[in-house]
């Protein structure tokens, strides 16, 4: 299978809440699997379906919460535990502030990241 992505994803747990609907009077909850500039996989108990828009609350390590505006790309389930979804998401422009700021947090991760990485020479 071609690879799609335009960004590398990095492997990082932070807490994620949502809203299906603007209806939806409770917060749904998830966590991160993995996250890039451009999108984020998190897990959770909610079923959502490609093609929602969500408005997503993440919490970053500083424990700062940003509102990331999203689009759902896909869907699976987990087959780790009953009714648990995998959900893939992209980040939807124009970019917001928190969005921005998400970012920066992600360019920030990958040059920590690189920088502890060894160069093979």
């Amino acid at each position: 299978m071609k690879e799609r992505r335009r960004c590398h994803r990095m492997d990082i747990e932070l807490p994620v809440n949502f809203r299906v609907t603007k209806l939806q009077r409770h917060l749904s909850v998830g966590l991160t699997i993995n996250i890039s500039a451009v999108g984020l996989c998190f897990q959770t108990t909610e079923q959502v379906s490609a093609g929602n828009e969500l408005t997503l609350t993440i919490q970053l390590p500083t424990d700062e919460k940003l509102e990331l505006n999203t689009l759902v790309m896909w869907v699976r389930e987990s087959g780790y535990i009953s009714r648990d979804y995998f959900v893939g998401v992209r980040i939807e422009e124009p970019l917001n502030d928190d969005a921005k700021k998400f970012v920066k947090f992600c360019a920030e991760r990958m040059k920590y990241l690189r920088g502890n990485i060894p160069s093979g020479n």
